[in-house]
């Protein structure tokens, strides 16, 4: 190998494992382009060890590994096969068994062809020419749309960003191309755009949907929707759902406001105030039978006298539900009215049912979906629990007991009870379980966002609204994929689109708790 090729091996070995270190806990790298690599040669030490008999000294098998320490467990079963590995553990838990041994035998240097997978051109989608006025993607001129694209290899260069708006292309040479914004329709304009590498091969074809909207007596509102998108990001859903909102806004539950006090709610919640007192947060002994009914509900007294405090607790938790809908960009009105709808913010286990716990009353199946269909809360939850050798594979893979343990440990998260706290719940882990919630719901519409793939061979917001798709959503929340997936195949027989008031007209067969759920939540 030449002098300067080997100095530029270096250097793109030096650079990838440099943006390794940087990038942050949890997150994907882009698709690498085909045949986007380098072949390396690299000196290493490999040892040699045996694996023995202690009686005979019959070598079982030999194990090679890179490095000074002990073989680890996976290189034992991966170079000995599972049946000698078992072999190894039982005899070191074993006192009557004979003993096995590992003997390091010798050492030699060896070299190694290795193939460095590069990090791939990418292509960044910017609004520009857009005096922005508060309120999001809200331009007072028709803005132009900027494309970067970004080469992260030393000696190399982003040659051309290419693409095409509705069918028609476009080309720029070097790094930034612009096109100038008109307006669209509702459903705005399709994109697709790359970037052309020196290297010799182009990004990935990202895709985008771009509408340009009147916004009032003037100005524009412009909504963007792609994976490369930089700017305000979209509603909660739209990218699972392919979905442009609303032009003229999202209802009041699909929104997060601007302070916490804007979410604050005084209902008269029952069973809210039956877990109150009977965890000793509000005394009723002054009221006729001690402020209960002879059911054991309270009575008119009871809940008078509990209703201040009530009233503070289904409002403690506000700043928290602002700031997790915040991070997660899950709308803070939906979380709050779930809470109320579910568990009337008691965040533990209510009267025994300890098969849906905590605020969004989390379910065995709920965790299931959860794990499933969010896979970057599962790629930093499941190390919390299991190694993350099992972890690596993803949770469908796993072992059906090793998918239990991880639906239990995520059931006991969202569970607060404490019987020695104040009022029995733990409101650190009250206020930390909020979070998982959110998560449960991305994860909720990416699974209905496979169900109406799945029955119509569509993409979603190509038939349903983004409204009809967050109402879809809570059903399948509250009663899982099987109701809604049935009521999605008798609704859809070539019709023009998927829509809420078809759904729910099936609905009403089989699962009509579902429509009442999804009318608790997101009436006025």
């Amino acid at each position: 190998m030449h002098a300067a090729e080997s100095a530029r091996s270096l250097m793109i070995l030096v650079l990838l494992l440099g943006l390794c270190l940087a990038s942050p806990p949890g997150a994907q790298a882009e698709p690498t382009s085909p045949g986007r690599s380098q072949t390396i040669i690299v000196r290493l030490t490999q040892h040699h060890w045996w694996l023995t008999q202690q009686s005979d000294g019959q070598i079982l098998c030999t194990i090679l590994v890179e490095h000074e320490a002990l073989p680890t467990r996976a290189e034992i079963r991966d170079d000995c096969g599972e049946e000698t590995y078992q072999t190894w553990l039982e005899a070191a838990d074993c006192g009557d068994c004979e003993p096995l041994y590992l003997h390091h035998i010798g050492s030699e240097r060896i070299s190694r062809q290795v193939i460095v997978k590069l990090p791939p051109a990418s292509v960044d989608l910017y609004l520009s020419d857009c005096d922005t006025v508060s309120g999001g993607n809200r331009c007072d001129q028709l803005p132009t749309l900027t494309f970067i694209g970004h080469e992260p290899l030393p000696n190399e260069a982003i040659a051309q960003v290419r693409g095409t708006v509705d069918g028609i292309t476009f080309s720029c040479p070097q790094e930034r191309c612009t096109i100038q914004l008109r307006p669209t329709g509702t459903q705005g304009s399709r994109i697709s755009f790359w970037a052309v590498s020196t290297f010799g091969d182009s990004s990935e074809h990202y895709e985008a949907r771009v509408r340009v909207s009147p916004a009032g007596s003037s100005g524009w509102h412009v909504d963007v929707l792609s994976s490369q998108w930089r700017g305000t990001p979209a509603p909660s859903c739209a990218a699972a759902w392919g979905s442009l909102p609303p032009p003229g806004g999202l209802p009041e539950w699909l929104t997060t406001p601007g302070h916490p006090s804007d979410l604050a709610s005084n209902h008269v919640l029952v069973r809210l105030s039956d877990s109150l007192v009977r965890w000793g947060a509000v005394d009723t002994s002054g009221c006729p039978s001690g402020g209960f009914m002879s059911d054991g509900s309270l009575n008119a007294c009871g809940l008078e006298v509990v209703r201040p405090v009530a009233s503070e607790w289904q409002n403690r938790f506000d700043q928290r539900i602002l700031a997790v809908g915040l991070q997660e960009n899950v709308p803070a009105f939906l979380l709050k009215r779930l809470f109320a709808t579910e568990s009337q913010f008691w965040p533990g286990v209510y009267d025994g049912r300890e098969d849906e716990i905590g605020f969004g009353h989390l379910t065995l199946q709920g965790a299931d979906a959860t794990m499933l269909w969010n896979s970057e809360f599962f790629s930093q939850f499941c190390p919390l629990v299991l190694s993350e050798h099992a972890c690596d594979q993803g949770y469908s893979a796993l072992l059906a007991g090793e998918q239990e343990v991880l639906r239990g440990a995520l059931l006991r998260t969202v569970d607060a009870s404490c019987p020695s706290c104040p009022s029995g719940i733990d409101l650190s882990r009250a206020d930390a379980s909020i979070s998982v919630f959110a998560e449960t719901l991305l994860a909720n519409c990416n699974q209905v966002a496979r169900l109406v793939e799945n029955t119509t061979e569509f993409s979603p917001g190509d038939i349903a609204s983004f409204e009809d798709l967050w109402l879809m959503t809570l059903a399948n929340y509250h009663a899982g994929p099987g109701c809604l997936g049935t009521a999605l195949e008798a609704y859809w027989d070539e019709q023009p689109a998927l829509t809420w008031l078809g759904i729910s007209g099936e609905l009403e067969v089989e699962c009509p708790w579902a429509i009442d759920y999804v009318q608790a939540i997101t009436d006025p």
